[in-house]
């Protein structure tokens, strides 16, 4: 888990510097005014990252004037986006981007963008028993991005305190998909990396859902599957 969790990361970092590589900076400053209404007219992924790239370049410009407001007001659409796109690719862009907000320490309180993922990585899996290639990519996806948001409260890079982390019981429908019948081992492994790194595993309804996989995965034959489960093993020992 640990090597694809670095590959992800390898993969991410290449592409952000694709896209810093070929990004034009603007010749003019770009205004509040402007930004807005393009992020609320994005139909594309395409036409969104444009947006969000305005949006973020008069955050940084504009830093000594106060862009809190402004701020909000775009994260508030990118999780409009997140949550209510009819498009996929433009839920998942708006993901993204809030991510790297979050990755950038440019949200004091970011329990918002935690319980907007969680929804949205929730809702891309219906309640029906099968789930399609198309709810996995999304699934996927999404988990990856919430393990992205650990990134900003680890030491040494360290730019939000674990005080301002979301408290347990956001993540507790992330739980139920651990047992859902027709989610992939990798989608499992996904969920139990993310829960083995929260800076505490006290709820009741977490720790039933991840003592039932920790148990019927210690005794696998295949020693990945075992090793999977061994942080998370130890995380609940140590709740006894």
């Amino acid at each position: 888990m640990d090597q694809m969790l670095l590959s992800h990361y390898c993969a991410w970092l290449l592409a952000m510097r694709q896209r810093l590589a070929a990004f034009r900076w603007p010749t003019r400053m770009v205004s509040a005014a402007e930004v807005l209404p393009a992020l609320e007219r994005a139909t594309t992924a395409h036409e969104l990252a444009q947006a969000a790239d305005a949006l973020q370049l008069y955050v940084w410009k504009a830093a000594e004037q106060d862009t809190s407001r402004l701020t909000l007001a775009g994260l508030a659409v990118l999780q409009q986006h997140v949550l209510h796109a009819s498009s996929l690719s433009l839920r998942l862009e708006a993901a993204r981007w809030l991510r790297f907000f979050v990755q950038a320490g440019l949200i004091a309180q970011p329990q918002d963008i935690f319980v907007t993922l969680v929804t949205a990585a929730v809702a891309s899996v219906s309640s029906e028993i099968t789930m399609t290639q198309a709810q996995q990519h999304a699934l996927r996806t999404y988990l990856l991005i919430l393990l992205d948001c650990y990134w900003p409260f680890r030491y040494p890079y360290s730019s939000l305190t674990w005080a301002v982390f979301p408290a347990e019981d956001v993540f507790v429908p992330l739980a139920m998909l651990l047992t859902h019948p027709q989610a992939t081992d990798e989608i499992r492994e996904l969920l139990v990396t993310f829960f083995a790194q929260l800076p505490t595993l006290e709820h009741p309804m977490l720790l039933a859902c991840l003592t039932s996989v920790v148990q019927a995965w210690q005794g696998s034959p295949h020693a990945g599957v075992r090793q999977s489960v061994t942080k998370i093993r130890a995380r609940l020992e140590q709740q006894r």
